[in-house]
């Protein structure tokens, strides 16, 4: 079965790839030359005390501000826009990951691979209150609309989607068990639904925020290629 399976996502790939060789060749032939390239390097901002590998970005419409969290060297980096340089370092944060800013609370919001969820106030960047969900805190999404914080967390055997009030800093009882760990996840724009990376199980889950029951439909027949299924996920919805 699972030689089948990779037969037909290897197939499935030739045949993407034919289609959009045959198509780049057509617009090669019918399109006139770009006067420019797509896509041009304007710049570049230094990150001169961080050392390791980066994690999750995150972004403050309001002011200008990218954070971005620096795993390998425990800080989140707090860079202004406008200026291209970072203007604050948030220190001693063990692995920091997911990362989400709430405007209307105005508070940031980082994860850790250590298990804790650290609320900061968004003008002094200040330690306002942690969250230990127990283990790998990872992925963050915002929903401004209800104010509430998505929390992806746990291992495969605890692997959940926590959810926490950003205007309390309170962990809220709604929690939709996923029996794996959750990598990149989407909150749909309208309706209710959660669409979750389950590489670990070849799965995209989707969750229904509506549901008492909190229901979690697994999808696999498109995605037992395991890879695509942890990296391509994201585009379908």
């Amino acid at each position: 079965m699972e030689r089948t399976v990779r037969k037909v996502c290897g197939l499935g790939l030739g045949l993407v790839l034919v289609v959009a060789f045959s198509i780049q060749v057509c617009a090669q032939k019918n399109s006139p030359p770009p006067s420019a390239a797509p896509l041009v390097l304007t710049g570049a901002i230094p990150l001169p005390n961080v050392k390791g590998r980066i994690d999750h970005f995150g972004l403050d419409p309001v002011h200008n501000r990218l954070f971005v969290s620096a795993l390998g060297n425990n800080t989140e980096e707090i860079i202004g826009i406008s200026a291209q340089t970072v203007v604050h370092t948030i220190s001693g944060v063990p692995t920091p990951q997911g990362v989400a800013y709430s405007p209307e609370t105005n508070k940031l919001f980082v994860g850790s691979d250590e298990g804790k969820l650290y609320v900061y106030d968004g003008t002094t960047l200040d330690l306002i209150t942690s969250i230990d969900f127990g283990d790998d805190v990872d992925n963050l999404r915002y929903d401004a609309a209800e104010k509430r914080l998505y929390v992806g967390y746990g291992d495969e055997k605890t692997g959940a989607i926590a959810v926490v009030d950003a205007a309390t800093n309170k962990r809220l009882d709604d929690e939709f068990k996923l029996g794996a760990h959750p990598e990149s996840f989407q909150v749909a724009a309208s309706g209710p639904n959660i669409y979750v990376n389950l590489p670990g199980l070849k799965q995209i889950a989707v969750i229904n925020r509506n549901s008492v029951a909190a229901a979690v439909t697994p999808r696999t027949n498109a995605f037992n290629c395991g890879f695509f299924a942890h990296r391509l996920a994201w585009i379908l919805f």
